[in-house]
């Protein structure tokens, strides 16, 4: 089954927007445009209308602390509602979001994070096109972050390992994709799998 992805722009928050990076993959834009926002360049603007199916433009007419934040919460919630299996992507510098991806996380049809570059977002093409040592480089990086000092919150069963797996890449991996990964980090020695416990060798 084919994933639907929807990324919801915080304009006021991130500017920096390729929509042909979209074209043909089954991701929806919508892009939320401060009240005090008076400026979209015209490329933006030309890929926006030659992408309508794609792309819905959301300009606040009221302002307002966190104005633009409530509203596209809102549009996240009637989103998830209407495509329980779809994915939840919001660009945003604002960490404030988080407590939105975490909420939104408890549903285990679809599944949501917070981006702050555009280009990042696994659904466009990232996760999907990055090389095997590309996505070993990925994990071994975000597993080394969570050792420090005598703390280590690294996954120690096989399960949590796939599903931090699948929370690295966003959940845009497959299962497949998934075990090829595991697959590859005992191949290189940096983990070892004995009765489904994970023992870190990096």
């Amino acid at each position: 089954m084919i994933r639907n992805n929807y990324i919801f722009v915080d304009f006021e928050s991130v500017q920096d927007i390729d929509l042909a990076l979209i074209e043909g993959k089954p991701v929806k834009v919508f892009l939320f445009i401060g009240e005090q926002q008076h400026k979209v360049s015209v490329e933006l603007t030309m890929q926006a209308l030659r992408l309508h199916d794609q792309v819905q433009v959301i300009k606040l007419e009221r302002g307002g602390k966190n104005a633009l934040d409530f509203v596209l919460a809102h549009h996240t919630g009637r989103q998830a509602a209407a495509d329980p299996n779809g994915f939840i992507h919001i660009l945003s510098k604002d960490k404030g979001f988080d407590a939105l991806v975490a909420h939104l996380n408890e549903d285990k049809n679809g599944g949501a994070a917070r981006s702050a570059v555009f280009a990042q977002i696994p659904a466009l093409g990232n996760a999907h096109t990055a090389t095997s040592r590309d996505r070993l480089d990925a994990v071994k990086a975000q597993f080394s972050k969570m050792k420090k000092g005598n703390t280590d919150s690294r996954p120690k069963k096989r399960k949590t390992l796939c599903s931090k797996i699948q929370e690295v890449f966003q959940r845009q991996l497959g299962d497949e994709d998934v075990q090829a990964v595991i697959t590859g980090l005992e191949q290189k020695q940096w983990i070892r799998i004995v009765d489904n416990k994970v023992a870190y060798q990096f």
